[in-house]
């Protein structure tokens, strides 16, 4: 089951979950986040590869980071990365996504960034370079390679784009859940075997692999004592109740406190020539450390929204109190 690799230039789906029960899945609800339409940060010459203050992993553990940022992380090794990334970036971030409403923190849940590469604006100038077999032009690869931020003398291509969902009060935030997508250009595609063999030797031999029409479809599941979901559990279409992740950030994602770490890859085909890989998206959620670090999460909020709301009520009565001599009876 291929998914597509959506780009967004103006605007993110973002999801906001809510914990349920702790044996029922979380369902997510879309939440809309504009990203900020100043020109992209650039990225100031610091030590890259970045040196990650995350727990390193034991030698017996699954591999479960992304770009070497680990579940659990500080919020400033997802910054390094992003920093490290590319020519330049964007960041935005939301208060909403695994709590909601009432408990909405003045801080952040949601982190999501474009990293751009700068590109030669002289390639727009040489459509030859996109023409078609038939003699057309294929325009849409010019806008694939080159996109026009703010400056008209300068341009930059969406080269890849990163979440991080984020649990913990402000400034003391950690990564529970990271996605990133990569779009290649259109001169610089690699095998989708090369892809897919690249992310077999890091995360393992796969519990579950499709192919089709679009592309490749990677995943490994574990229960949260770290063993496998067996295979005799997913359904033909490799379903389970801990295969509610996507490999796509803005997607709806559902977690479960049954479930633990769980690894999503699709490898998107070039339409074209399906042995070239257009793009891939991953995505990493440890579902049990989600809903458990939610669940702390939503437990200092509510104690901190009540303590306010008695506070407020008290204030409110003092106040009261010293007008309720001018009340004629």
């Amino acid at each position: 089951m291929s998914r597509m690799i959506l780009w967004a230039s103006c605007a993110l789906i973002l999801n906001a979950c809510a914990p349920a029960s702790e044996t029922a899945a979380s369902d997510s609800a879309a939440n809309t986040a504009k990203l900020n339409k100043a020109k992209p940060s650039k990225r100031v010459k610091k030590q890259c590869p970045p040196a990650l203050k995350g727990s390193p992993r034991s030698a017996s553990a699954q591999t479960d980071d992304l770009l070497s940022v680990r579940i659990g992380a500080p919020l400033s090794d997802a910054l390094a990365v992003i920093e490290c990334a590319g020519d330049s970036f964007e960041i935005e971030y939301a208060d909403q996504y695994h709590l909601q409403g009432v408990f909405r923190q003045e801080g952040r849940q949601f982190l999501s960034a474009n990293i751009y590469d700068h590109c030669d604006p002289a390639d727009i100038n040489r459509p030859e370079q996109y023409k078609r077999p038939d003699g057309s032009w294929d325009l849409s690869q010019v806008v694939s390679d080159c996109l026009s931020v703010e400056d008209e003398d300068t341009h930059h291509r969406v080269a890849q784009q990163f979440y991080f969902a984020l649990a913990g009060v402000k400034d003391q935030e950690k990564v529970v859940g990271m996605w990133r997508s990569r779009l290649f250009r259109s001169d610089k595609r690699p095998p989708i075997e090369s892809i897919t063999n690249g992310f077999i030797k890091k995360y393992g031999e796969p519990h579950y692999r499709d192919k089709d029409s679009g592309g490749i479809d990677l995943s490994w599941h574990y229960l949260p004592d770290g063993k496998a979901v067996a295979s005799s559990l997913y359904s033909r279409y490799g379903e389970h109740k801990c295969t509610n992740i996507s490999s796509d950030g803005t997607d709806r994602q559902q977690w479960s406190a049954e479930c633990g770490l769980s690894i999503v890859v699709h490898i998107e085909s070039f339409y074209s020539n399906d042995a070239l890989a257009e793009g891939f998206s991953v995505g990493i959620v440890d579902q049990a450390h989600l809903y458990t670090e939610s669940a702390k999460l939503r437990q200092i909020l509510e104690t901190q929204f009540n303590n306010e709301n008695k506070a407020r009520k008290a204030k409110e009565l003092e106040a009261a109190k010293k007008s309720a001599a001018d009340v004629d009876f």
